[in-house]
């Protein structure tokens, strides 16, 4: 399994990256990542972004794996989330946080070596690119932020009607992205160019992945050719099994 990973500023973010990036391997058989992206209307989303960050990874790192307990990657996901919320909750009651200050949207990644399964969770927006197949998640209306479900917090009701789940068997290239890929564009490029994707070329596109710093490196050449740099912030995994 070979992990790419890239984040960056937009340039409209004159002060704070607002998203976070979360790259966690565990031990030989499993991995977990996340991109996340703070709200840019909320207040303080540097905050927020990085404070699911860090909830996250603490709640991953004192899982209890390899147990007979759970059978298949999204149980682990469910447990997972299970034990952010309690925590999550626990922190806001604690600084007494208000809603607009943990406003966040996110994408999980869990992989299982064992059962050859990768399962996504997707919380409010984001793009994937499941074995070459492009998925862009966006919100209908108004934006469905996880802490606008705290106060009367139901986890199945949120699980089943508030997050995009997809299982992926023996799975081959998996990326997972904030949506700010989406404001990567170039003036030397049409958007309808069918000569040049910019999407294809990071999330598909097989140049320099014998480089741990494939995406950096696609970036560098995006930005120097065709003066291609994104407006919103990016945090991007890239997974090749």
């Amino acid at each position: 399994m070979k992990i790419y990973k890239f984040i960056q500023k937009g340039s409209e973010h004159p002060n704070y990256c607002e998203d976070f990036l979360l790259d966690l391997p565990i031990g030989r058989s499993f991995y977990f990542g996340a991109v996340i992206d703070g709200c840019s209307s909320g207040y303080d989303s540097q905050f927020s972004a990085a404070l699911y960050g860090k909830l996250l990874r603490k709640v991953v790192q004192n899982m209890p794996f390899n147990t007979q307990e759970y059978v298949q990657s999204e149980d682990y996901v469910r447990q997972i989330m299970l034990q952010f919320v309690k925590e999550l909750k626990l922190i806001q009651k604690r600084l007494q946080l208000k809603t607009n200050e943990l406003l966040a949207t996110f994408v999980l990644m869990f992989y299982s070596e064992e059962l050859q399964e990768v399962f996504l969770l997707v919380s409010g927006n984001g793009v994937l690119c499941i074995d070459g197949e492009i998925t862009e998640i966006e919100a209908h209306s108004e934006m469905d932020y996880l802490a606008y479900h705290l106060p009367r917090f139901s986890f199945d009701k949120w699980y089943k009607h508030h997050t995009y789940c997809f299982k992926i068997e023996k799975p081959q290239d998996i990326t997972i992205s904030s949506n700010g890929i989406e404001t990567v564009a170039s003036p030397h490029l049409s958007v309808e160019s069918e000569t040049f994707d910019i999407v294809h070329y990071l999330f598909i596109d097989n140049t320099y992945d014998y480089m741990p710093t494939m995406l950096q490196r696609k970036f560098a050449q995006l930005a120097s050719e065709y003066n291609c740099l994104p407006t919103d912030d990016i945090a991007i995994i890239r997974a090749k099994f």
